[in-house]
């Protein structure tokens, strides 16, 4: 009986030790798995921080190209608008908003009060309907 349970504790302890043997093989294999994944996602993050840098940087030149091309349309337009204002006001006076010239302001000139006409004609002309231009 002393062989017997000897056996028989050995082919546990063979058993036990196989068993630990295979999980520490499995836990290996695992490792060298889980470190193949980690590579392989860090080298797709890497990837996708570079395609990001790189939209980045063509959104930043289309925005400098777009700005370059509002700059040249508004000088255009700007100079167009010169252009028309050189043209079409040479014999004129400009008039403000109060019908005043730029000389009536200038020179303080009282011709250039304007009154509300509608007030005017029924004679309620107080200090607050007319306008002077100075």
């Amino acid at each position: 009986m002393g062989n017997y349970c000897i056996n028989q504790f050995q082919k546990h302890w063979k058993k036990r030790r196989e068993n630990i043997q295979k999980n520490i093989d499995d836990a290996k294999t695992s490792k060298e798995e889980a470190l193949a994944l980690k590579q392989e996602y860090e080298a797709k993050i890497l990837e996708a921080k570079k395609e990001s840098q790189e939209i980045i940087e063509q959104g930043r030149k289309r925005g400098e190209e777009v700005r370059e091309s509002i700059i040249i349309e508004a000088k255009e337009e700007a100079n167009n608008i010169i252009e028309k204002a050189k043209k079409g006001n040479t014999s004129r006076k400009r008039k403000s908003y109060f019908g005043c010239t730029d000389e009536g302001r200038r020179y303080g000139s009282f011709n250039c009060i304007k009154s509300n006409r509608r007030e005017y004609r029924y004679g309620k002309t107080t200090g607050f309907n007319k306008q002077i231009c100075r």
